[in-house]
């Protein structure tokens, strides 16, 4: 799977790096050397724009699975979208729902959002078959990820 801002080839985060836990399965952390993201010393060529550049330098973050570090694309960008997805009958989340004809015009989904690299469930989310993903988690610049105890 290969978008701009998205994973290449299953790339993990660094094993000794610091993990900053978003929630119990999806986590962020941070690429110092614009090298390893196949940037030149000035930091061109990144994927993505300026925003996820954060602090001095070129510092960038990105989303990963807590449990096998698997990157899952920029911060600035939906994690979702770098996360296997499986949709399903809306009765999949709750047997009891019954026939959403009765209530709503839209077909619902039940949406799950798996790891790509160890398949642990990350998310999922209930949607109208024609909605969008949910960003349920924006990034919002403060200069350095983590908190002012870090």
């Amino acid at each position: 799977m290969a978008y701009p801002g998205g994973p290449s080839k299953l790339r993990r985060a660094p094993e000794r790096g610091r993990l900053w836990e978003v929630t119990e399965n999806l986590a962020v952390y941070e690429v110092k050397s614009p090298k390893a993201l196949g940037a030149n010393a000035s930091g061109a060529n990144l994927q993505g724009s300026a925003a996820e550049r954060i602090g001095p330098g070129v510092t960038v973050a990105r989303w990963c699975c807590r449990a096998c570090r698997t990157d899952l694309g920029f911060m600035s960008k939906n994690y979702k979208i770098g996360c296997r997805r499986l949709d399903a009958a809306i009765q999949s989340a709750n047997p009891n729902i019954g026939d959403w004809r009765r209530y709503i015009d839209d077909e619902p989904v039940f949406r799950q959002f798996f790891c790509p690299g160890c398949g642990r469930l990350i998310e999922n989310e209930i949607a109208r078959k024609s909605d969008d993903l949910l960003q349920d988690i924006e990034w919002m610049s403060t200069g350095r990820i983590g908190s002012a105890e870090d």
